[in-house]
């Protein structure tokens, strides 16, 4: 089997109601950009992947046709490689892992050794909303059917964050499971980090969260503060997560090395 094209298609959604102001940003967004990226073969399979608006694909799309989509470990160094110069290719891996699994005729999933067929969805939180909007929105979440949900901390004084959970958790009971997302993993260029945490900071924040039962709090520390996460790991009951903006197995290795996730 070969690779015979590699395509995209870029959706522009309008957010129509309201401009999107999440707390990663320092302004509103107006739409939002998603690619799909199709990877055609000879056999007429098609893998698909989707992500961010990928740049400059039409200049590195020639380097995998004619080759073996099957082939990932290949690809993989190659889409590094662009990773590092041209932005995140990752739903071209995506693509190819999904070729795979449609090859051998199993869900994705399967393929990949999952052991269950459903998994428990969380409803995520992006914006910082007043106490009794925040109450009433993870109501409707609930009513909805959702069983967990990810709550954003990020007002200039976490103690405001953690009277809303306060609020959240005594409507919820114990009906919900209850995440929290510090967001201070890393940051985008005109964000003036206005009460960034830094360790003793941090350390305060999730001896809070234990009396809630909290299941995780993500991102408590820039990304790359990898003795800082473990600090913090250490001193508490509340599990540490993060990553989701690391660029290869690489840096994941020193997260384990130095006990900084769980």
């Amino acid at each position: 089997m070969k690779i015979t094209d590699v395509r995209t298609r870029r959706f522009v959604l309008k957010h129509e109601d309201h401009p999107f102001h999440p707390t990663w940003r320092p302004f509103p967004e107006r739409e939002q950009d998603v690619t799909v990226v199709e990877i055609h073969t000879d056999e007429g399979i098609t893998g698909i992947g989707a992500g961010g608006v990928l740049t400059r694909l039409n200049t590195v799309a020639g380097l995998f046709v004619g080759k073996d989509p099957l082939a990932i470990e290949e690809h993989w160094h190659l889409l590094r490689s662009i990773a590092h110069f041209m932005g995140r290719p990752w739903p071209i891996e995506v693509a190819l892992w999904d070729i795979a699994a449609k090859k051998a005729g199993v869900p994705l999933s399967k393929l990949l050794g999952g052991k269950n067929d459903r998994l428990l969805a969380y409803c995520s939180t992006g914006e910082i909303h007043p106490l009794e909007q925040r109450v009433h929105d993870v109501l409707a979440m609930r009513a909805q059917g959702f069983k967990a949900v990810k709550l954003r901390f990020h007002n200039p004084d976490w103690r405001v964050d953690i009277r809303t959970l306060d609020a959240v958790r005594k409507a919820v009971g114990d009906t919900m499971t209850i995440m929290v997302d510090g967001n201070w993993g890393w940051y985008l260029p005109g964000d003036r980090r206005i009460g960034a945490w830094d360790r003793k900071t941090a350390r305060a924040v999730v001896r809070e969260l234990e009396q809630y039962d909290v299941f995780w709090i993500e991102e408590p520390l820039y990304a790359y503060d990898y003795a800082g996460l473990a600090e913090v790991r250490a001193n508490t009951t509340v599990r540490i997560a993060g990553g989701e903006l690391n660029a290869g197995l690489h840096e994941f290795q020193v997260y384990f090395d130095s006990n900084s996730l769980d």
